[in-house]
């Protein structure tokens, strides 16, 4: 951002923004603690992994390439009081990749389940054509691949959210029914390569058929799967 004073006098600035996640988890690693008193130093207190702890909901420091955060054992009144001087290594946080990189937007493209690191549903479906923000890293759980939502402790599946890409084996128009085709949305060809997302699912005529980039709740698009590969 730059800012400009009544004498024409141009200052640039910038800042770096973190997106927070819960402001109570247990911590994963033990977690040293540090003050930044001076500059950084390493205190002689100590969390233990396993902890709950309290994290602040806005102060973070970097030094070098790590991040830091303020945090307390007691109480979220404690951790964003005017007085603590207690930070930790956001690396020692379920969530600390959250903190280390920028998460994406994009849209639902096939209600999705939430799952947790083991692949188990966690209860929590995302709506078709609803926003969410993840991380860009895909995991492997039980052989499929996930993205991990931004700030919670929930993996949905890649392919509902940024598709799986397929390549066509003949031309292929685009439907939006069984025996509807999609207005105004040419004709695939052989060899080209297609977003496609979730599972093929079957219409009424019995045939099964991929959605594909630019289906919306309004225009739907779909090509049948037996013109992939």
């Amino acid at each position: 951002m730059r800012a400009t004073n009544s004498a024409g006098q141009t200052t640039d600035l910038s800042y770096q923004v973190f997106v927070l996640a819960s402001t109570k988890q247990v911590l994963a690693s033990d977690a040293p603690t540090y003050s930044f008193d001076g500059g950084l130093k390493e205190r002689s207190e100590s969390f233990k992994a396993g902890t709950s702890i309290y994290i602040s909901s806005y102060q973070i420091r970097k030094s070098g390439n790590d991040v830091y955060i303020l945090a307390s054992p007691s109480s979220q009144a404690a951790v964003e009081g005017p007085n603590l001087d207690t930070w930790i290594n956001v690396d020692s946080l379920s969530g600390s990749e959250d903190y280390n990189t920028t998460g994406q937007e994009a849209t639902v493209m096939v209600a999705s389940r939430a799952y947790d690191k083991n692949g188990k549903f966690t209860g929590k479906t995302y709506p078709v054509y609803s926003q969410i923000s993840y991380l860009p890293t895909v995991h492997q759980i039980n052989g499929k691949t996930y993205y991990k939502v931004l700030g919670k402790d929930e993996y949905v599946r890649v392919t509902n959210i940024t598709g799986t890409p397929r390549v066509l084996t003949h031309n292929a128009y685009v439907y939006r029914s069984s025996y509807r085709r999609s207005k105004g949305y040419p004709k695939f060809y052989k060899n080209e390569k297609v977003i496609t997302y979730g599972a093929a699912v079957k219409f009424k005529n019995g045939k099964k058929y991929y959605k594909i980039s630019g289906c919306t709740a309004t225009n739907k698009r779909y090509i049948k799967a037996v013109n992939f590969r």
